[in-house]
């Protein structure tokens, strides 16, 4: 089974989110954040195989918590999932530690299918 912690400041973004991941046998989301600095101590004492966050957020944005969250746990995988879909976004983010920025479920989907062949 592989755990998944969501970081995101939308209830109906993290609920949906789990309802996706929730439908994969081998799966299981264990935990839920709704801002970074919560994201950072959730996954310190939940211990994730993977972090699925958002770029923006209040208190900590996805950008600070992913450079963070490499630091602390750099083995563990980061999905950064945004609905932004700005040029510079894009750009700025490729010089994070998380590997993928999704921007829509369709490349969401697609990145957790590597994930869950890990």
């Amino acid at each position: 089974m592989k755990s998944i912690l969501i970081v995101d400041d939308s209830p109906l973004i993290r609920r949906s989110l789990r309802t996706l991941f929730e439908q994969q046998p081998d799966w299981a989301v264990c935990g839920e954040a709704e801002n970074g600095c919560e994201g950072i101590d959730k996954a310190q004492t939940l211990h994730p195989d993977l972090i699925v966050l958002d770029l923006a957020m209040p208190r900590l944005n996805g950008i600070d918590a992913s450079r963070m969250l490499k630091r602390l746990m750099p083995a563990t995988p980061i999905v950064m999932f945004t609905t932004f879909t700005n040029p510079f976004v894009k750009k700025r983010h490729w010089g994070l530690a998380s590997k993928r920025l999704s921007t829509n479920l369709k490349v969401l989907r697609l990145s957790l299918q590597v994930f869950s062949n890990c």
